[in-house]
Formats: C-alpha cells, structure tokens, sequence
C-alpha cells in the first residue's frame, strides 16, 4: 500500500493537474491520467471521474476550463477522450464552450486552435447553457458559423 499523501502534496498533486491543461503539458496531464495518483484517488476522490472532473477551490474550473482557456487542443482532446465532463460550471457559471467561446471572441491572434476547440467540445457533448452574463445568447451564433462535423 502506498504512503498516505499528506494535504499539502495533496493540493499540489491537483494544483500540477490543472496547470499542466493550461500550459499544454500533455505529457503531464496523460501521466496523470493514467497514473491516478495514490492518495488521491480512492481516498479523496471515490471515482476515476471525479478525479478528471476536479475543480479549483476558488475558480471552480476544471482541466478540461483550463485547456480551453488557453486553446490546448491536445489536452483538451485528451481529456474529454478520458471522459471530463465538459457541462461542468466554473464559479461564474461558465462551462467549458463559454470559456472557448469568449477566448475565441476577444483573440486578436488570428489563432485557429481556440476556433477548433470549440469544434472539439461540441462534438465531446458540449451543450449550450446561459451563464451568469448570457454570453451563450451573445456567442451561440459563432457556434453556429463554425462548421463543425
């Protein structure tokens, strides 16, 4: 049996997850993945899903927020692949498509990953919900613009 992680390697072990989204890490998001890190898992989380599901304490958003925050389309592939939910709501009421939707609505890089991450989430089951400021009204005719599969 492993040793029992104390809370603080805890947190950093879900805090590592979550950054690494962000930042495009695959390789780290995939390791742990697949590892289920020991002491995490089990103990704190009683399911696998809960562990990719994991929200941030003060944001509410999860891996899959994060990757699409930055246009991660790797990892947020990845991570819908490894079942994450992608109608989870952050602090403010915002799923995923919203933060891609918004992210994709005020880029001025012309980068195409945050339009193709809109594609992704759509066909990993991302639905469209109204937020606390109604941006699905103000994005959903983007969405519809797209031609996705």
């Amino acid at each position: 049996m492993a040793d029992e992680l104390s809370d603080e390697a805890k947190n950093q072990v879900k805090l590592r997850y979550l950054e690494a989204a962000e930042k495009g890490l695959l390789d780290i998001v995939i390791e742990l993945l697949q590892d289920k890190p020991d002491g995490v898992i089990g103990e704190e989380f009683e399911t696998k899903e809960a562990w990719l599901n994991y929200q941030d304490p003060e944001t509410g958003r999860t891996a899959l927020h994060h990757a699409c925050l930055t246009g991660k389309i790797d990892v947020a592939k990845a991570l819908l692949e490894a079942g994450c939910d992608p109608n989870i709501d952050d602090a403010d009421l915002n799923t995923c498509l919203h933060i891609a939707a918004k992210t994709y609505a005020d880029d001025t890089t012309g980068d195409m990953a945050i339009e193709d991450i809109i594609g992704v989430l759509v066909d990993g089951g991302a639905m469209s919900f109204k937020n606390r400021d109604k941006y699905v009204t103000k994005y959903v005719s983007a969405f519809k613009m797209l031609n996705f599969k």
